[in-house]
């Protein structure tokens, strides 16, 4: 499990991994979109956004928009990416 944010807002690939990702929206909102959709996934403070394992999706997150990030399965992949994020963000001691 990993706080994951930006006090700046973020946005990118999740990439795909071996793990289902649960991601517990605290503030702010993300979006997210899948290959294929015709709109948008909006999750706001209280709504979980289960990325299915093998599921790669884009995603925004505004300003001030944090998360509880659980991962649950073969979880290395998971770690290499939001490890170098917690990393970044520890060093100027915005955690």
């Amino acid at each position: 499990m990993i706080i994951f944010g930006s006090a700046v807002g973020t946005e990118g690939h999740t990439g795909r991994h071996t793990a289902d990702d649960y991601f517990h929206i605290l503030t702010g909102q993300q979006t997210a979109y899948e290959a294929g959709a015709l709109t948008r996934e909006i999750y706001n403070p209280g709504d979980v956004h289960h990325m299915h394992r093998g599921t790669a999706k884009q995603y925004a997150m505004i300003p001030e928009t944090w998360a509880l990030e659980y991962a649950r399965g073969e979880s290395f992949t998971t770690s290499i990416r939001t490890g170098t994020s917690i990393g970044a963000d520890m060093q100027d001691g915005s955690l």
